[in-house]
């Protein structure tokens, strides 16, 4: 029998025959499709973007670096309202201490012994270069949430939605993992590699040690396994 082509008849004794739906809602195939991450043609494009190092543009003039582990951790360690997605409207200072952090990253610790000191630097930041802070924000913040989406690949990884404390714990944890995959150094995998590549390294690292992922857009497989399904009992039964 032709794969999706099927009588009505069939269709209402498939419809109706409870150990057919049992097996459909116990199939751990058909599961591990439905949940994988849908991903569009432009997260794609951003996605790869942001792997590939570039940086987002921001008014005439500004750009946003692609964030790594690094970046991140600045960022926890101030606590910085920009990780926690419950938090409230930020301040103007929130939002030029983010851009600060993106733009400069550990370079820009140099002299800084305080979190005052990063306070008076970075004030202002948004009005010198002439950018909007929410646009600024709100790019930060896709940034962010879009360099974690290769995690979305492994079941229960929690990809960016799983809360997390981006502190030095994190940061060697999450380093330790990329240059052991991409066989890099620590430094490297902390502050110099984009996470949105380096997070899809963990992924394959995560494949090759035989662990289960979940993959994007599987919804012609999603058909495929329910059609071989569908197949298999017409042919037990005998519908026609």
């Amino acid at each position: 029998m032709g794969s999706g082509k099927y009588s009505k008849r069939q269709l209402d004794r498939l419809g109706k025959d409870s150990a057919f739906q049992k097996t459909i809602a116990d199939d751990k195939e058909l599961e591990r499709l439905f949940n994988a991450p849908k991903r569009s043609r432009d997260d794609r494009i951003t996605e790869l973007a942001l792997a590939l190092g570039g940086c987002a543009a921001l008014g005439e003039k500004g750009q946003i670096p692609a964030p790594c582990a690094g970046t991140l951790l600045l960022l926890g360690v101030m606590e910085s309202p920009l990780l926690n997605s419950s938090a409230p409207p930020p301040r103007l200072l929130d939002v030029d201490i983010a851009l600060w952090v993106f733009v400069n990253g550990r370079a820009g610790l140099s002299g800084v012994s305080c979190m005052n000191d990063i306070e008076r630097i970075a004030a202002g930041l948004c009005d010198d270069i002439g950018v909007d802070r929410l646009e600024a924000w709100r790019l930060m913040q896709e940034m962010t949430w879009e360099s974690f989406t290769g995690m979305e690949r492994i079941p229960a990884s929690g990809g960016p939605l799983i809360k997390c404390r981006f502190d030095l714990a994190w940061f060697a944890g999450m380093t330790s993992r990329i240059a052991e995959a991409a066989n890099i150094s620590a430094t490297e995998a902390g502050w110099g590699m984009p996470l949105a590549l380096a997070t899809h390294y963990i992924v394959a690292h995560h494949e090759r040690n035989g662990g289960k992922t979940y993959e994007p857009n599987a919804g012609d497989k999603v058909m495929a396994r329910l059609h071989e399904l569908m197949d298999k009992r017409i042919a037990e039964k005998g519908y026609k």
